[in-house]
């Protein structure tokens, strides 16, 4: 299988890029890190491999519709509708 027929068939059956699904998983896997541990924004985004700290605040505040530092405070948030990045 050539790379265009798999990137096409992942993108069919997930309904994104693999780096969108990636992004999303990083993402999704930062917001639990600061709802559930008592660890900085900016270690969440480290952990998760963002090197850039502002780009992955970017991110999170285009995914979700709040910086991370909001989420981190008010863990309420998470049963707030967010805008799709898809």
């Amino acid at each position: 299988m050539n790379e265009q027929k798999l990137k096409n068939g992942f993108k069919e059956l997930f309904g994104t890029t693999v780096f969108g699904f990636v992004r999303q998983q990083r993402l999704e896997k930062a917001k639990q890190l600061l709802e559930q541990e008592q660890i900085s924004v900016s270690e969440a985004s480290a952990i998760v491999g963002y090197s850039n700290f502002s780009h992955f605040a970017a991110l999170f505040r285009k995914t979700y519709g709040y910086n991370p530092s909001v989420y981190r405070k008010n863990k309420n948030l998470s049963s707030l509708e967010y805008p799709s990045i898809l």
